[in-house]
């Protein structure tokens, strides 16, 4: 189990340039799966944005590979394809995740 301060305070998708609440329910340095009341797009560019208590911003890039939606929730299993802004915590969060090969 993740120390709570290692946790983001806030999650949201951009989708073609909007934001809209997200929960990141499960998230490692490569893949994702977000569950949103927004309906994801088969194969679409978007971002994932995990917002840190310290302030600082995670920015994920991300290509949504598999949809599926169960009443008004929409999920959404996404490779991420880069990491921009703070890099550190996310690490951080991830870290316990990652497998080296």
């Amino acid at each position: 189990m993740r120390p709570h301060a290692l946790e983001p305070t806030q999650v949201h998708v951009e989708i073609d340039g909007h934001a809209h609440p997200a929960e990141a329910l499960e998230l490692t340095g490569h893949r994702a799966a977000i569950r949103s009341p927004h309906a994801f797009t088969l194969a679409s560019a978007v971002r994932l944005v995990l917002d840190w208590s310290d302030g600082a911003s995670t920015a994920l890039p991300a290509v949504v590979r598999a949809v599926s939606c169960s009443g008004r929730e929409h999920l959404a299993h996404v490779e991420v394809t880069g990491v921009e802004g703070a890099w550190e915590p996310f690490l951080a969060f991830v870290g316990p995740s990652l497998v080296l090969a």
